[in-house]
């Protein structure tokens, strides 16, 4: 990997940062910001409904199956107050390989979108 900015870390971002293929490293667009993890929601799930965190883990993990599984029927899942989640499909499409500049298929794929719900964009602003 190359590395980017001088030997004393200037120029490059904070240690000059490792860049593969000209792209920077991931991580870089929300520097600063931390974020929640699963983890921490079932911290506190535990300590808001005064369970266990075995119990919190078990909830929060049904939770998350009961909206895979039904975003991957293809249902959408709103919950009020907060959003709804999605699935999308894309189409095929053709591409280039960026190094070689060779046409290359795409194949369809799915993903989800998620638009926020009116109090969690109140709760926001």
């Amino acid at each position: 990997m190359k590395k980017r900015g001088n030997a004393d870390g200037a120029g490059g971002g904070e240690g000059g940062g490792d860049v593969s293929a000209g792209r920077a490293c991931r991580g870089v667009r929300n520097r600063g910001v931390k974020g929640m993890k699963k983890r921490d929601i079932v911290d506190r799930a535990a300590g808001e409904a005064g369970i266990t965190k075995q119990a919190a883990e078990a909830a929060v993990g049904a939770v998350f199956a009961s909206i895979a599984e039904a975003i991957a029927r293809g249902d959408a899942v709103t919950i009020a107050g907060f959003g709804r989640f999605a699935r999308t499909e894309r189409p095929a499409r053709e591409g280039r390989n960026p190094r070689t500049g060779e046409r290359i298929a795409i194949g369809p794929s799915s993903g989800v979108s998620f638009k926020a719900g009116k109090a969690l964009k109140d709760a926001l602003n």
